[in-house]
């Protein structure tokens, strides 16, 4: 449920307790937002927001507080280009929002909303349970016989930046291994002929977990879904979207010091993420 839609549900149960005869006091106690409950608890994920390009969804930093100003032709638009001969995009970013009379607010056409990894990672691991089975993580072991990915060749090859075996991690290291995924999808699922809409997810499975927890979405990392109607080209994804901005997630090596509190221990852990 949304937090619009909880809010319009809490009002309507302050208003069937009310009708019941409750007292001022309870009625006064009882939460009238239920972003109250989610900024207390912090259960919103961080996030950063992108104003994205419809047309060849190359990614803009965008701050509410830095918005265009001026006549509409002025707006920034899209300045792309896909190499350093090519045309600019020149695409429209941004469109005008009618407040009132002839005021006009501009708009993003379109925003991706791109969840931060790291913050991701120390939310996961001050769940109870998970530092247990991260504490063993997959480790790259030759056989006759795979049983899982961590016995396959990939794994047992795999190198650091130094040309170091990845795996296993040395003593007070944690390091953590993921699977990109990226497909698109249509939201509101079959619609008439010669309708389509395409939004494209962009996520990651924590390899480092057992095969019976890794797919489960609270253990899944999803970096963000990218709006339609139209789907990414692959360039579009490998270039634009998986690369600066805000693509600093999906380095090879992401090396990084970060501070977790966990639920058997309190200390500082040494983290090196590896994609695949």
């Amino acid at each position: 449920m949304t937090i619009r839609a909880s809010r319009s549900h809490l009002k309507g149960l302050i208003d069937v307790i009310q009708a019941n005869g409750a007292g001022k006091d309870l009625l006064q106690a009882l939460p009238k937002d239920p972003q109250t409950c989610s900024d207390a608890f912090d259960i919103d994920p961080l996030t950063h927001q992108y104003v994205c390009c419809p047309v060849c969804h190359c990614l803009y930093a965008y701050d509410i507080g830095e918005i265009p100003t001026g006549d509409v032709s002025s707006w920034p638009r899209c300045t792309y280009k896909g190499t350093p001969t090519s045309s600019s995009c020149s695409a429209q970013l941004w469109r005008p929002h009618q407040i009132s009379g002839h005021i006009y607010k501009p708009l993003p056409l379109k925003i991706y909303h791109h969840q931060d990894l790291k913050s991701w990672v120390g939310r996961l691991v001050s769940r109870k349970g998970i530092e247990q089975h991260l504490a063993l993580t997959l480790v790259a072991k030759a056989g006759s016989s795979i049983d899982d990915i961590g016995s396959s060749r990939v794994f047992i090859e795999l190198k650091d930046a130094h040309g170091n075996v990845f795996l296993p991690p040395p003593p007070g290291e944690g390091r953590l291994v993921f699977g990109l995924s990226v497909d698109s999808f249509d939201p509101f699922g079959n619609q008439a002929a010669k309708q389509s809409y395409s939004a494209t997810g962009v996520w990651m499975v924590l390899l480092s977990l057992p095969w019976h927890l890794r797919h489960l979405r609270e253990n899944m990392y999803l970096a963000g879904v990218i709006p339609g109607p139209s789907k990414p080209s692959t360039d579009a994804i490998n270039l634009r979207l998986l690369g600066p901005p805000p693509g600093d997630w999906i380095c090879q090596f992401i090396e990084c010091a970060r501070t977790v509190c966990l639920v058997q221990h309190r200390y500082q852990r040494y983290q090196r993420h590896r994609k695949r």
